[in-house]
């Protein structure tokens, strides 16, 4: 249970948050949020390949939910997203999908 319902503080990791709590709360926002943005730094690493597939699934189906930028270090990951930038000597750089590499 959260110390102060719906006024609990989430701390960097969703914590007080479980890790599938968290991950459905991230799911809900990437959904639903009106920012138009949701940044997700490392979060999605070490998910599940069934939740993940769930997860991408949910996206594909809400066009209009808000754009995701996923930070990771996981080539696994990033080859499940369609568009991929490399932070190289201080500059941003576009790659081509890394599923065709």
């Amino acid at each position: 249970a959260l110390t102060d319902g719906v006024h609990t503080e989430l701390l960097h990791g969703g914590a007080p948050l479980h890790p599938p709590q968290t991950f459905a709360l991230l799911l809900a926002r990437t959904l639903v949020g009106t920012s138009g943005l949701v940044v997700v730094d490392g979060l999605l690493d070490g998910v599940s390949d069934a939740v993940l597939e769930r997860f991408l699934l949910a996206r594909r189906r809400h066009p209009s939910a808000p754009t995701l930028v996923v930070l990771t270090e996981d080539a696994e990951l990033a080859r499940r997203f369609d568009r991929t930038l490399w932070l190289h000597d201080g500059g941003l750089h576009e790659r081509p999908p890394l599923r065709s590499l």
